[in-house]
């Protein structure tokens, strides 16, 4: 009743209410002559002759047409909600009025189970768009929360630069958010609890202090006008879905089923556990498409950068921090991602497939070292956390490959030390080729013979020549330094080296014959932690 004391403002109706209070009205009815059952949730229209039947026989909600006084005591306690329209009023104009506002109630109903529908299918906010415009009648588009477009309206021409902006690029230029910041556009939707139509100078001047949304002017003129409501998961804004007044008027139906389908296309997006978990952050969105491959152009990637407030320095490294599946479950990734974000300066961290990811950055003059990292190795270690660092990068476009690095470090080092928690790419590169090696061959073949030749020496004569040779390699061939870590004497070191020489039969002052050495060591080291694990 309510609602319709709102539409049928214009014919300055005078409600009195029961003191049962105001309930649902499902339709609209004449009351005939005679007719004496009234049913509760239908709205009757009738004369004053009908009053005393209508009380006396259960009727709930009764609109006149009529200059007639109503009688004291059903304006003292009224039996039931009765309307009351005075003056010069076609009953016809009244009863088409209310027939409209049940029709579209019935059409904002259909409409509603046709946009759910579009939700079970699951095929996706860009099928949710289609499945839209027939109903809204105009087209849409759907930006996340960094003004990246994610769907619109297809095979339909508008003439606005905005949308021409979009639909070519894929996002806002550096100029036209730079617009919609002075103009505090931006903050204008953000702010608002309601959809915002922009419009142009002359419209807004209009009356529009009982409407369904709020109002703001037009970027820029000429432009179409258009509706702005903010997509919410949470509480928390991930996006925006814009309506373009271009086919036909927009009207207050569309704006409020356009409430309905924010909350279709937010029920979607809580499918992406990245939007369920982001601060609403514009650089998260950023980062999130560089770390998928979503945006590869180096011109595309230094314009995003303008409008983000992000001041990235020359160097960079991914840094990645992986929960245990019981860590997941009694630790919140976002007290991971914050307390992170504080412990590292000039880091940019989200949380993107159940890790959480963090975009660093340094000046080059100062590179990455451990000491960056103290506070945070503390946080790792009473936390059961591990870490995996890339090696440093220059070219955010190559955000993903360096990812993969960190992912790398991690796998690789996990199974190398049960003890560590922080590994640099950097130091198993060559375990990650061999890694990849293991493939494509049986890793022994990789090793030089002449070290299995002394490998099955100690075994068979109760030596460890091949600790010895280790050890010496490892020092860079400083005999008496190797002498003094394996505690004997320099004579018995210069012994065995001719010794392990004479059983390799090999020459250890060849470089190349070192550099394969050395590899062959690391592919046994690769082997035994393999077995290791694996036992």
């Amino acid at each position: 009743m309510t609602t319709l004391l709102e539409k049928l403002n214009a014919f300055n109706p005078k409600l009195y209410k029961s003191a049962n209070g105001l309930s649902a009205i499902r339709t609209l009815k004449l009351i005939e002559t005679g007719k004496q059952t009234f049913e509760p949730d239908v709205l009757y229209m009738g004369t004053n002759a009908n009053l005393e039947t209508f009380a006396n026989h259960g009727g709930n909600h009764l609109i006149l047409i009529t200059d007639e006084a109503i009688p004291d005591s059903f304006e003292r306690n009224p039996p039931f909600n009765l309307l009351k329209i005075e003056g010069e009023i076609s009953f016809n104009a009244v009863f088409n009025t209310i027939q409209d506002i049940f029709n579209n109630k019935t059409k904002h109903s259909l409409d509603s189970e046709i946009l759910l529908d579009s939700l079970a299918q699951g095929q996706g906010i860009q099928h949710i768009i289609d499945m839209a415009f027939p109903l809204i009648g105009n087209p849409m588009m759907v930006l996340d929360k960094s003004l990246k477009l994610l769907a619109y309206t297809k095979n339909i021409t508008v003439n606005d630069p905005m949308w021409i902006e979009l639909t070519t690029k894929g996002f806002f230029s550096y100029e036209t958010v730079s617009l919609m910041k002075h103009k505090k556009a931006l903050e204008k939707v953000n702010n608002s609890k309601l959809p915002v139509l922009f419009l142009s100078k002359e419209k807004i001047e209009d009356d529009h202090s009982n409407s369904n949304y709020s109002v703001f002017p037009l970027l820029s003129e000429p432009s179409v006008t258009q509706v702005l409501s903010s997509i919410n998961i949470k509480g928390k804004a991930v996006g925006r879905v814009v309506i373009m007044e271009v086919l036909q008027p927009i009207k207050d139906e569309d704006i409020d089923l356009l409430s309905l389908l924010c909350k279709v296309i937010s029920s979607e997006m809580q499918k992406n556990k990245f939007l369920i978990n982001s601060k609403g952050i514009m650089y998260e969105y950023f980062l999130a498409d560089l770390l998928s491959k979503k945006i590869k152009d180096s011109k595309v990637i230094h314009e995003r950068l303008m409008y983000l407030d992000c001041n990235f320095k020359k160097n960079l490294c991914i840094l990645t921090i992986r929960p245990s599946q019981f860590d997941l479950a009694n630790i919140p990734l976002s007290y991971i991602r914050d307390m992170v974000e504080s412990l590292i300066s000039f880091s940019k961290p989200i949380i993107y497939e159940d890790n959480i990811v963090i975009l660093i950055s340094r000046s080059i003059d100062t590179p990455f070292h451990e000491i960056d990292f103290e506070y945070m190795f503390e946080f790792l270690s009473e936390n059961n956390l591990h870490a995996g660092l890339s090696r440093t990068f220059q070219d955010l476009s190559e955000t993903y490959k360096f990812y993969q690095q960190s992912l790398t470090a991690m796998d690789i080092g996990v199974k190398s030390s049960q003890e560590k928690i922080f590994f640099e790419y950097e130091k198993y590169l060559i375990d990650h080729v061999i890694e990849l090696c293991s493939s494509y061959t049986d890793l022994k073949d990789l090793c030089h013979p002449s070290l299995l030749t002394l490998i099955d020496y100690d075994q068979k004569n109760k030596t460890n020549f091949t600790q010895t040779l280790y050890t010496f390699i490892e020092n860079s061939k400083k005999l008496i330094e190797t002498a003094n870590i394996l505690h004997i004497h320099r004579n018995t070191m210069s012994l065995r080296i001719e010794k392990i020489q004479e059983i390799m039969e090999v020459d250890l002052d060849d470089i190349n014959f070192l550099l394969h050495l050395q590899f062959s060591f690391k592919v046994l080291d690769y082997i035994n932690n393999l077995n290791l694990n694996n036992d």
